[in-house]
């Protein structure tokens, strides 16, 4: 999956070129990138695995969500 916009970066520290012909890409390397304001969360979850996403949510965090959402949470 690929998504495109535009975002706002502090700098760009270097630009690599990767492929050839169609496959072509470029590598970015960048400080600072502010993404909320280009992409909405569903645009960019998919990336990911939704245990990484969990782990990086944490614990308390998807029980305080889950507990607002009407279930019942226990964190043992």
């Amino acid at each position: 999956m690929a998504i495109s916009g535009t975002v706002k970066i502090k700098s760009i520290n270097g630009i690599t070129p990767e492929g050839d012909g169609w496959n072509r890409r470029l590598e970015v390397d960048f400080d600072d990138m502010e993404i909320s304001d280009s992409f909405k969360a569903d645009e960019i979850v998919g990336e990911y695995n939704v245990d990484d996403l969990l782990e990086a949510i944490g614990d308390a965090d998807v029980a305080t969500w889950l507990s607002e959402q009407g279930y019942e949470v226990s964190l043992g």
